[in-house]
């Protein structure tokens, strides 16, 4: 082996060091790494897994860390970044990316794994934020030697956490999930998002926690999502001081129990009531029938938490719509799912609890 392949080797064991220690996530060989449909029967030296940076597509997960953004300790100079990324041999497009249209270099590939350079502009010479999603990647210890690799291990030791986005997708149509999403004391500042006279997106809260619920098919065609596969998802945004951890190594932290004993759960103040509503020609009195067609059409328009607020003003919707609707119990753990995809992300196994 010539020095190249020895150095290379050493700074691919000293990146894994680092992230192990810091993470405090053990990984006992290279194989979870390779591609689903990749059979590994031999121990993977260290080079094979540093060429397989570029070679593992983005994983679907049905519950996981869609926003990990985060701030660099010193700015770093754009030009020794893209340096560093075409030495990695990492592709590099100047973009625009959401709804402010930020100015970013991503760096990566762009169906799989890739990160986001924040720019103030253009020609910036300097940046300082990193905007990453880290459902984008394999696996938690590839996202993070990405990010050593990428950046240097001093930097990424106080990579502080700026903005966390954890997510569920549902098989669901989306009026379907609006009509059932239950929500508890976030409902200020309630706002609903709409395009082409069809609902998209619901918002709850403000400040640094917010809840958001949108049509994942719609965003993902850009066109009519009722041609595409049914798919719902519902994001909780945390900011400030919200945030569960400090700096972005800290993320393993999240499957951590508490000191009760507790995992983390996000998604403590929402839930999805299914319901079924009475037949109309099963109804011969006028006042429950006008009672039904009144409580299905607010369903429809703005989902069952706000039909249910609107009709229990006087604390009377028991009483009044008795009969009229049958609650069932939700097919959905939202914490639950999310909690099976971190630890899939992270490489834990769940522990079973009795």
């Amino acid at each position: 082996m010539n020095a190249e392949q020895n150095q290379s080797n050493t700074n691919v064991s000293i990146i894994l060091a680092v992230v192990r220690s810091l993470t405090g996530l053990k990984f006992k060989s290279a194989e979870r790494h390779m591609k689903p449909e990749t059979s590994v029967n031999v121990q993977i030296s260290p080079r094979v897994i540093e060429a397989l940076y570029t070679d593992v597509n983005a994983v679907n997960r049905q519950g996981g860390i869609d926003k990990a953004d985060c701030r660099l300790c010193e700015r770093v100079a754009v030009e020794a970044i893209k340096a560093r990324a075409k030495e990695l041999g990492l592709p590099l497009r100047h973009m625009k990316i959401g709804k402010n249209k930020k100015q970013v270099l991503r760096i990566g590939d762009p169906e799989g794994e890739h990160i986001y350079l924040e720019l103030r502009h253009i020609n910036a010479e300097f940046s300082r934020t990193i905007l990453t999603n880290p459902n984008k990647f394999f696996s938690a210890e590839r996202y993070f030697a990405f990010l050593v690799n990428l950046f240097g291990i001093n930097q990424f030791q106080y990579m502080k956490l700026l903005r966390l986005d954890l997510n569920v997708d549902l098989p669901e149509h989306f009026q379907a999930l609006r009509e059932m999403l239950r929500v508890k004391f976030k409902q200020l500042n309630a706002r609903h998002e709409g395009r082409n006279s069809h609902i998209t997106g619901l918002y709850f809260g403000g400040g640094d926690e917010r809840l958001c619920a949108y049509n994942k098919a719609f965003q993902v065609s850009k066109s009519n999502a009722s041609d595409e596969k049914p798919r719902s998802r519902i994001e909780v945004r945390l900011k400030g001081k919200r945030l569960p951890v400090t700096y972005i190594h800290e993320l393993p932290l999240l499957i951590k129990s508490n000191n009760y004993g507790r995992l983390f759960k996000p998604f403590h103040f929402l839930y999805l009531e299914p319901f079924t509503l009475i037949d109309e020609s099963l109804i011969t009195d006028q006042k429950k029938l006008r009672r039904l067609i009144r409580l299905k059409g607010l369903i429809e328009a703005s989902g069952l938490d706000y039909a249910i607020r609107v009709l229990n003003k006087n604390g009377n919707f028991a009483r009044d719509y008795k009969g009229l609707i049958e609650f069932h119990e939700s097919p959905y753990d939202l914490d639950d799912i999310l909690l099976n995809g971190l630890f899939d992300f992270f490489g834990k196994r769940r522990p079973v609890q009795l």
